[in-house]
């Protein structure tokens, strides 16, 4: 048999036969796991080794506004930076739909599910594994850095990213260099008393956005 690894740390060592890790990091992507791996290891290193769901499809109509947190962790430090958003969408003539994604092993998002009562165009999305639905619809997206960026990359969806981890930092200019531009502090983020303004500036402005 043949060990096959997916990581995307590069720190610890691995005795394998194929390491997979789709993280860019510049000109030093082909350097990861110098010394991590055994020297007849295959290294798989960069985006084009990006595992993409086989269902998505680029369709022209997206009209939707995504929300991904991960797959797990507590979603209640969320809740007000959904709420300042709802409330900004709320005021203007012509509302977004909003696809907000609840991940399979997420706790603690109990107020958030009751903004659907108060927002109509707020759809809630719980235990679905395959996505590819609401990110073929998906106009715009709010997000963590997580390995769903590579699909991002794929549909051409612009999108707002944050780092909710140590494995999700990552140099601004590597994101950049895989058309993400609007990258943001997760502190600054979920902590602002600009976030009003910010998400209106958005709403009023997704149509330049590409």
């Amino acid at each position: 048999y043949e060990l096959i690894v997916f990581d995307d740390l590069n720190k610890k060592k691995h005795n394998c036969h194929f390491i997979i890790d789709a993280k860019w990091n510049s000109i030093n992507t082909q350097n990861r796991y110098l010394n991590l791996v055994p020297r007849n290891c295959k290294k798989l290193l960069g985006p084009k080794y990006a595992i993409i769901n086989p269902k998505l499809k680029k369709l022209k109509k997206k009209e939707n506004i995504l929300f991904y947190f991960g797959g797990a962790g507590d979603l209640s430090r969320y809740h007000k930076l959904i709420l300042q958003f709802c409330l900004m969408n709320q005021i203007l003539k012509k509302k977004f739909n909003v696809d907000l994604i609840i991940g399979p092993m997420a706790y603690n998002y109990s107020k958030i599910e009751n903004l659907k009562r108060r927002f109509k165009f707020l759809n809630i999305v719980t235990n679905k594994f395959d996505l590819s639905i609401y990110l073929q619809r998906c106009k715009f997206a709010i997000s963590n850095s997580s390995s769903i960026i590579y699909e991002f990359n794929y549909l051409d969806i612009p999108v707002c990213l944050f780092s909710t981890s140590e494995n999700q930092k990552n140099n601004i200019s590597n994101l950049e260099d895989l058309g993400f531009y609007l990258n943001v502090d997760s502190n600054k983020f979920l902590n602002s008393n600009k976030i009003q303004s910010l998400f209106l500036t958005l709403l009023k402005n997704f149509n330049r956005i590409k």
